[in-house]
């Protein structure tokens, strides 16, 4: 919605078709930069076609330009860290870390409007080198996930990827005795192993700048000088997630049970829910969309070009995809469930929190778009260093 000039873009809220209303009528910072990122991750994705893949660039641009110009009592650091790495991952920041942040996103200005740009931008940098060694600074009471977001901000500079390599394997060690804890922070670890060891179809190595060096396979993203061990970190990354997919693995509705027959999807969920993840406490009628969080994080760590992990039949991999490619399809609001209400152009392609309820809430959909792109790439095969 780009109706109040005085806030630039923002992002709609929860969308309940039945009473044709957002409510809340807007999201708040930490959705909107979920929002930012999954737009970003389209935006670099082979698997979409260029005009897609601009529209997305703009938008995510659009995103963070509205989180970085929040007032000081708006900002949170961890949303701070989550925009500048979606402007990053979306093209904005070809010049470094402070200096060219405002490249792409001068594009989407006019005028005087791409200096005040810069300046907004560069501020936002500069509070994220500020802010992360706090985040990052890992105890057992630390945020996984607010640490991972902080590293995969760091990750667009040389000293940035030896910082988030560290940062990583930090995690990995304080929270290998805690999957629970681990389980939250699955969705910025699994960015940030494509960020040091990008697989992605048609990938550049992601280092610095406009992506010196072409990847081939992970082991060619080694980082800028091919030295800052940031291709194996990724694979850490995957092997750690891979034991938490198999953990999850008897918890998906449909998986194969131990005889090879495909599990029962009446183990307490409806056929349509097959995909989602029951909750280790037992059956329930629904599964709600957090399921969708940890489909696109399983999804994203587990590219077809970086071959599969350690511990993980390729072929259980593909099939936990396919069964989190349904759940989202069910969730998705399409034809002809949106021919009931008011304005079902507004709401096609929105995902649904459950199918216990008609909302449609921003994170949902974010997740959704992650999970989709990432199960696209798994499609598709592109030349080397194709973009």
């Amino acid at each position: 919605d780009g109706r109040d000039p005085g806030r630039g873009v923002r992002l709609l809220g929860t969308l309940n078709p039945t009473a044709d209303a957002y409510d809340p009528p807007f999201a708040d910072a930490r959705q909107t930069a979920l929002a930012a990122i999954a737009l970003a991750v389209a935006a670099r994705s082979a698997a979409l076609p260029e005009p897609v893949r601009a529209r997305a660039a703009e938008t995510s641009r659009a995103l963070v330009r509205a989180l970085a110009s929040l007032s000081e009592a708006e900002r949170v650091p961890v949303v701070e860290c989550m925009a500048l790495a979606a402007h990053r991952m979306a093209g904005g920041m070809a010049g470094g870390m402070a200096g060219g942040m405002a490249g792409g996103m001068a594009d989407d200005l006019a005028g005087g409007g791409a200096a005040a740009a810069e300046d907004v931008l560069a501020a936002l940098a500069a509070r994220v080198a500020a802010r992360t060694p706090a985040l990052v600074a890992l105890d057992a009471a630390s945020s996984p996930a607010q640490a991972a977001f902080a590293a995969l901000a760091l990750a667009g500079t040389a000293d940035g990827r030896v910082e988030a390599v560290r940062v990583a394997r930090a995690i990995l060690e304080t929270f290998r005795d805690r999957p629970g804890a681990l389980l939250q922070a699955a969705l910025p670890l699994a960015l940030l192993a494509r960020e040091l060891g990008d697989a992605r179809p048609g990938a550049e190595a992601p280092g610095v700048g406009d992506g010196v060096g072409e990847a081939d396979g992970v082991g060619a993203a080694d980082g800028v000088g091919g030295n800052d061990g940031a291709a194996a970190c990724a694979q850490e990354i995957r092997a750690a997630l891979a034991s938490l997919a198999a953990q999850l693995a008897p918890q998906q509705v449909g998986a194969p049970v131990a005889d090879g027959e495909l599990g029962t999807p009446d183990r307490g969920a409806p056929v349509d829910l097959v995909g989602g993840l029951l909750p280790p406490g037992g059956p329930r009628t629904t599964v709600d969309g957090e399921s969708l969080r940890h489909g696109a994080a399983m999804v994203l760590a587990f590219p077809r070009a970086a071959g599969g992990p350690a511990g993980l039949d390729p072929a259980a991999i593909d099939g936990m995809v396919r069964r989190f490619v349904r759940f989202l399809a069910q969730h998705t609001a399409s034809d002809p469930w949106v021919g009931g209400f008011r304005r079902p152009d507004a709401i096609r392609g929105l995902v649904r929190a459950t199918l216990a309820t008609d909302d449609c809430p921003p994170e949902a959909t974010a997740f959704g778009a992650l999970l989709a792109v990432a199960a696209a790439e798994r499609t598709v095969t592109t030349p080397a260093g194709a973009r």
